[in-house]
């Protein structure tokens, strides 16, 4: 009974990590379009926050796909309570 749980968490954990690198991907050139944008219509500031803010979360997704890697079944289990938490609504 543990094996196939074992084998379950370990997929899961997998697919975290690939849904993790397309987030970033995808966050990446969103945030380099807008503050491309901000910058064009005269905002630098904004543009150059855009641009922080970016790089820190890159790094934070880099850093969970590391501990994602390291603790696959943790990271499945973090990701199971998590979606019983939104699917298990007691309102």
């Amino acid at each position: 009974m543990a094996i196939p749980f074992a084998l379950a968490a370990g997929r899961f954990g997998q697919q975290i990590l690939k849904h993790l690198y397309t987030g970033q991907k995808w966050v990446g050139r969103k945030s380099k379009k807008l503050a491309t944008y901000a910058g064009k219509e005269g905002y630098p500031g904004t543009s150059k926050f855009i641009t922080g803010t970016s790089k820190r979360t890159s790094e934070g997704i880099k850093w969970a796909k590391k501990k994602a890697k390291k603790y696959p079944k943790t990271a499945a289990g973090i990701g199971g309570a998590v979606a019983w938490d939104i699917v298990d609504r007691d309102d």
